[in-house]
């Protein structure tokens, strides 16, 4: 029934089967009853039915009597046979007829229509309008109650002050249910949080009552771990005799390289040179002399003038002007 209470085709569906309804217990004992469903009515109770909530009933009819029962009393079970012989005995009894073969192989085909029944646009939206009026808390407070104002707002524009104090009370009333859940929200958090801050002093209690039980067992003395860091002082090793190595200067290192001759002054000079002048090495002539033979005919270097085109107009002959020109007049 949960599957199907909602959907627009629920009315048209049930509307004419049977259903097996619980009336009660006897001697501890659950007593069910077979009931034909006459009509589907609204009740003044909103209950949750499985993992939905509706406020739907169903009218029932067992012989002539007929009875309003919630969907929740409805079993799932297949029909005893002393419960389907007292039914049949009472509807002998009461004069009532019989279902045809007819009617049973049309709510059959009913059924089997709303299990893979295609839902529309329109249904859907159906749907969820009927699934948000029977929840108890919104998903989204601050958005359900922006709709609660709009809605207020516009009762008051167009002088419905009833339905506008309605509201208002609706309001009123999600506004503490919002401020419950957020003090029940905070509790639980300020809960935890004692239990954590509870579980960290023992933790501490517990690690300092160990480390003063291994020094006592230890009786002072110092034992290496392998497993801990050793705490060490870094020294720098130098003796104050010993003199200071620079490196040469790179006058020296020349010098060394390339000892000058007291006797010869010019090597001197050349030395001076090439240790001073460093653009000195670069200060040479090359002679190029190729042997490539010159062409037979001499190449004119003397520039020449174009020779510009007449490019005025020229003014058209007529045929008396070519004859005169050709000389055949």
């Amino acid at each position: 029934m949960e599957r199907f209470v909602h959907m627009p085709i629920f009315h048209k569906t049930v509307n004419g089967c049977f259903v097996r309804i619980g009336i009660g217990n006897h001697n501890g004992k659950p007593v069910y009853r077979v009931a034909q469903i006459s009509e589907v009515v609204e009740t003044a109770k909103v209950y949750q039915l499985g993992t939905t909530r509706t406020n739907k009933g169903l009218k029932l009819r067992h012989g002539t009597q007929e009875r309003v029962f919630r969907l929740e009393f409805i079993s799932n079970q297949e029909f005893t046979e002393p419960e389907f012989l007292k039914w049949k005995d009472t509807c002998d009894r009461q004069g009532v007829l019989m279902p045809t073969v007819d009617h049973v192989e049309n709510k059959v085909k009913d059924i089997k229509e709303a299990m893979v029944y295609q839902f529309k646009e329109e249904d859907v939206d159906k749907m969820l309008k009927e699934k948000e009026r029977f929840k108890p808390n919104p998903h989204n407070y601050a958005m359900k109650k922006t709709q609660l104002m709009k809605d207020r707002d516009m009762a008051t524009q167009q002088g419905d002050l009833e339905e506008a104090r309605r509201l208002e009370v609706k309001i009123q009333e999600l506004e503490e249910r919002a401020n419950a859940l957020d003090k029940m929200r905070t509790s639980t958090i300020s809960s935890i949080s004692y239990i954590n801050n509870r579980n960290r002093r023992k933790n501490v209690e517990e690690a300092e009552k160990a480390i003063m039980e291994e020094v006592r067992a230890n009786k002072g003395k110092k034992i290496d771990d392998p497993f801990t860091r050793r705490s060490t002082k870094p020294t720098m090793k130098f003796t104050k005799d010993e003199p200071e190595a620079f490196p040469p200067p790179l006058t020296q290192a020349v010098e060394s390289k390339a000892p000058a001759s007291k006797n010869d002054p010019k090597k001197d000079r050349v030395s001076i040179n090439q240790t001073d002048d460093l653009f000195s090495a670069h200060d040479f002539d090359i002679k190029i002399d190729l042997a490539v033979p010159l062409p037979n005919n001499p190449v004119s270097i003397t520039p020449r003038t174009a020779i510009a085109k007449d490019t005025g107009p020229r003014r058209s002959l007529n045929l008396e002007d070519y004859k005169k020109k050709r000389g055949l007049i």
